[in-house]
């Protein structure tokens, strides 16, 4: 589940740079 997240976050920081 954590894992989950994280991969979202990742996602979501590549976008945002």
């Amino acid at each position: 589940m954590v894992k989950s997240h994280l991969g979202c976050w990742i996602m979501v920081l590549f976008v945002a740079t």
